[in-house]
């Protein structure tokens, strides 16, 4: 019997409320509670879990490639394209990024510590030089950026400009490689 026959054919309010649940308690089911704040508690350790460890395996790729110096490239890979992150790309560029992935490359590495990892030359440029440890801040700087705006490549690929105020200013310029679906990272400087 459908909803509005059965409301047809009852006389009293009460009934009426009866049936559509009117006046009636909702129990607490707190078993379920606890199990969806274990989740969420959860959820956020690994989270944090996840960015740490992603902070070491920069760290040690960094390291491992600067021990090396080879001329043979090796990428570390970071997170995929989030769909914040490929709307935005979207918007700026007319790419669709979704499924592409953020990567870093030793050649990166050995351009950025030459172009801005010399104390001198930096301050000229009003600039802090670049050191080993700001590439563990990549992630942080990719996931939250205040600011991402095209840059003018040497190449025809599109280049964007990441710029994320963490202890100093950060900027980070991007390459984006459509044939390997992939965001590489061309180098990095960061001001106070």
């Amino acid at each position: 019997m459908g909803a509005a026959r059965k409301l047809r054919n009852i006389k009293t309010y009460p009934q009426l409320r009866k049936i559509r649940g009117h006046g009636q308690k909702n129990k607490f089911n707190v078993p379920i509670l606890i199990f969806a704040i274990l989740i969420l508690v959860s959820s956020i350790i690994f989270q944090d879990k996840t960015k740490q460890d992603d902070k070491e395996n920069i760290k040690e790729f960094v390291e491992k490639s600067l021990q090396e110096r080879t001329n043979k490239q090796k990428k570390y890979k970071l997170n995929k394209v989030t769909d914040k992150q490929a709307k935005e790309i979207f918007e700026l560029t007319g790419i669709d990024a979704k499924g592409y992935q953020w990567v870093i490359e030793n050649f990166f590495l050995y351009h950025t510590l030459k172009e801005h990892g010399n104390i001198i030359q930096e301050q000229k440029r009003g600039q802090i030089a670049i050191n080993n440890t700001d590439f563990e801040k990549i992630p942080d700087i990719i996931v939250n950026p205040d600011k991402i705006t095209l840059s003018k490549g040497k190449n025809s690929n599109i280049h964007l400009k990441i710029e994320k105020q963490l202890d100093e200013l950060y900027f980070y310029i991007v390459e984006i490689r459509k044939g390997k679906k992939e965001i590489m990272g061309k180098t990095m400087y960061k001001r106070q």
